[in-house]
């Protein structure tokens, strides 16, 4: 089986020989690519079992994510996890899975959130397209918000309560990142919500939760654009606001001002392959996280418990204090 994804103007093709394509699930929410000669990314699926998985590529680990690791060699990437081994070379990506994990409750979307999703950021860096850990919204009149940071910090939950309060969105955690110029564009790669089981309930959501489906980390998953249509927004210009969420465990939220080299820490936080010696695709990493800490205001969101009892009220609260902010270091308070 094979399929054609457009990526944001890059044709991605996936082909399978194993009972289904993991790779077409990640992308499905893609429009679909014509038919054609070639392809601008190519991922190759099969099956594997055994010595099959073990990994090939000399040295230590480069990088190590949970239970996947990066071994790199002579500008191939090797990532190796159970059940799983991909070679990543450029642009082209050949898996091998072990089919019983597919045959797992929710297994086809494990290996496609999972092991997929990062072979895919990975091979996107040699087409010049970053990776980046946040949520990002569009806010009419504000421009672009940007929240980077890690698991826990609150940050989808956040998003949620501006969405509800009449915001765009791209996404609440999965990002790209590509230079536009001398700016930088946020690309969206559409995935589900993730929401912890209290979150859900303060902000009235539990009715549209995706029925038995959770994540890896036991959250809800909601189909935002199912739940609200016409504010998924597919790209993005560079933010004009950087938010680095913390939840304080206060009454009441706040921002703080916080500078471009607070920002520019939150956004290699979230950008952990970054940092990763040897992997293709670096040198137009940095730059384009270092054009976008400067060009913004930065504000560390404080998290408060307001924002689960009021989740409205706080969310129109955050609104009116970005509005009322100065424009960014460059400009960018209004784009």
């Amino acid at each position: 089986m094979a399929a054609r994804f457009d990526f944001h103007g890059l044709v991605v093709e996936t082909a399978s020989t194993l009972s289904s394509d993991p790779a077409a699930r990640l992308l499905a929410p893609l429009p679909g690519a014509p038919e054609g000669p070639g392809a601008d990314l190519s991922i190759r699926l099969g099956p594997g079992a055994g010595s099959d998985l073990t990994p090939r590529l000399p040295g230590p680990d480069a990088f190590v994510y949970g239970v996947n690791r990066l071994r790199i060699a002579g500008g191939r990437v090797e990532l190796a996890r159970p059940g799983a081994l991909l070679t990543i070379d450029g642009a082209h990506v050949d898996g091998l899975i072990d089919p019983a994990q597919l045959l797992e409750e929710g297994g086809e979307d494990l290996v496609a959130q999972g092991p997929l999703l990062m072979a895919l950021a990975v091979a996107l860096r040699s087409l010049g397209c970053y990776h980046l850990h946040a949520a990002a919204l569009t806010l009419p009149g504000l421009g672009t918000v940007l929240a980077p940071a890690l698991s826990g910090s609150g940050k989808s939950t956040l998003a949620a309560a501006l969405v509800l309060s009449g915001a765009g969105f791209l996404g609440d955690d999965t990002l790209f990142v590509r230079a536009d110029g001398a700016s930088a564009r946020l690309l969206a790669l559409p995935r589900d919500f993730h929401l912890s089981e209290r979150s859900v309930e303060a902000l009235g959501l539990s009715a549209t939760l995706h029925p038995g489906q959770l994540t890896q980390a036991g959250k809800g998953r909601l189909d935002a654009q199912l739940r609200f249509p016409g504010r998924y927004a597919a790209e993005a210009p560079a933010p004009a606001f950087i938010l680095l969420p913390r939840i304080s465990g206060e009454p009441a939220t706040r921002l703080e001002p916080a500078g471009p080299v607070q920002a520019m820490g939150a956004l290699l936080e979230s950008s952990a392959l970054v940092a990763t010696r040897g992997l293709p695709g670096g040198p137009g990493h940095l730059p384009v996280l270092a054009g976008m800490a400067d060009g913004a205001t930065s504000f560390r969101a404080e998290l408060g418990l307001d924002l689960l009892s009021d989740p409205a009220g706080t969310a129109r609260a955050l609104l009116d204090r970005l509005a009322r902010a100065p424009d960014g270091r460059l400009g960018a308070g209004r784009r």
